[in-house]
């Protein structure tokens, strides 16, 4: 079951992907996942 995320990505951030995708290997939506994965938690523990 996949969440969908109402938010377009910054031009920064896809640069960033980009860089980061060619350092780890890893793909851009790999790295988006694990990425907005880190997002959702730290939103979930600042939100109390």
């Amino acid at each position: 079951m996949t969440k969908q995320f109402s938010f377009v990505l910054p031009e920064q951030l896809e640069e960033k992907l980009l860089s980061a995708s060619e350092r780890t290997g890893l793909s851009k939506s790999e790295i988006t996942r694990r990425g907005l994965i880190r997002e959702v938690k730290s939103l979930e523990t600042d939100g109390n």
